[in-house]
């Protein structure tokens, strides 16, 4: 799909990638470290395990117990999703913004069921190397996060050099910087990053 873009336009290229999806860019980079101009990492999770001896293992481990079924679909219905994504979180998370997500998840598989969202999921670890990044890359996490926690975003400060590398953590935040209500200020951050090479 990338070089489809980068074909179609002649404006650089910003690879954005949120919680497993910063694996993904991960292992787009470590493949072609040309790919994109900018890289913006949001809660770049588990990424204190990448180039260890240990989270290889895991990987082959991964794709022994997968096989060929590599992957699956799992469901979950919206009060599932509630009680995962908006109970405890009423304070900070916007509702407006928690339905109109689920509800987008539904809509977006239109031969699904109407009440549930469809996911595909990956039985192996995505990545498992060592990432190198040779442009411009913004790390964001949330102070409060568990899943992408500081150990992962000091991870990140191995793989980047210090010039081209900008860090922000987001007070009293979670992993799901999207779905809050004060996300403006995410998005100016990345925005502000992306056209001015600030952050």
């Amino acid at each position: 799909m990338l070089p489809t873009v980068q074909r179609a336009s002649t404006t650089p290229l910003t690879l954005v990638g949120l919680s497993l999806g910063c694996s993904a860019v991960a292992a787009a980079v470590k493949r072609r470290p040309d790919i994109a101009q900018r890289i913006v990492l949001l809660g770049p999770a588990r990424w204190k395990n990448f180039g260890t001896l240990a989270w290889r293992w895991q990987w082959l481990r991964s794709v022994w117990k997968a096989g060929s079924a590599r992957s699956r679909y799992i469901t979950a219905s919206f009060a599932e999703l509630e009680k995962r994504l908006w109970v405890g979180e009423e304070s900070r998370v916007n509702r407006a913004a928690f339905e109109a997500f689920v509800h987008g998840a539904i809509a977006a598989d239109p031969q699904g069921s109407p009440d549930r969202v469809k996911a595909l999921i990956s039985d192996v670890i995505p990545f498992a190397g060592r990432p190198v990044f040779r442009t411009p890359v913004l790390a964001i996490r949330g102070s409060d996060d568990d899943i992408a926690t500081e150990d992962d975003l000091e991870a990140v400060r191995r793989f980047v050099e210090p010039r081209l590398l900008s860090v922000r953590v987001f007070p009293r935040r979670k992993h799901d910087l999207h779905l809050y209500e004060p996300h403006d200020d995410v998005f100016a951050c990345i925005a502000d990053f992306v056209l001015s090479g600030r952050a």
